[in-house]
């Protein structure tokens, strides 16, 4: 039971106890998130050599790569459109891009689309040929089409 639930003060031996295991836990969730991945970093050879916070980084500063986006886009205007062959065989199969949400993450996107339009939500499909290549995989050499980019560009135009 609780020393809290148990109407006691944290004040006790197992208030220092709490306290002890939480200060615990948190040390041990910053060695595993910075320490560790620096160190995995830096041991590792160069194709092995990104992290988690590589990404985390790229979020941050809204440089990540288009990697779903565009293709859950496309994806999507393919199941609005009238057609005979199921999405997967179509989508992943015949055009061989790399879809592999199910079909109800799509009711996300189109809600997205809804709400705030193609102009803040990333929209770029495979017909775009620089910005995804011929596998279906995104071309991250290309600049960035970040909501977030996209809405503080809009917000200080006007």
């Amino acid at each position: 039971m609780s020393v809290l639930a148990a109407g006691e003060t944290t004040t006790g031996a197992r208030g220092n106890a709490s306290l002890a295991l939480t200060l615990g836990l948190a040390l041990f969730l910053l060695i595993n998130a910075f320490a560790l991945n620096n160190v995995l970093r830096l041991v590792s050879p160069n194709y092995y050599s990104e992290t988690v916070l590589n990404h985390t980084t790229d979020v941050l500063h809204a440089e990540g790569c288009d990697d779903s986006w565009g293709i859950m886009a496309y994806a999507l205007q393919y199941a609005q459109s009238p057609h005979t062959t199921p999405l997967y065989t179509e989508i992943f199969f015949n055009q061989r891009l790399k879809f592999q949400y199910p079909p109800s993450s799509l009711f996300a996107v189109a809600g997205m689309l809804w709400l705030g339009g193609p102009e803040l939500v990333r929209t770029v499909t495979p017909e775009d040929d620089s910005l995804i290549d011929s596998t279906g995989v995104p071309n991250c050499t290309t600049p960035p089409l970040a909501v977030i980019s996209s809405a503080s560009a809009r917000h200080t135009a006007t």
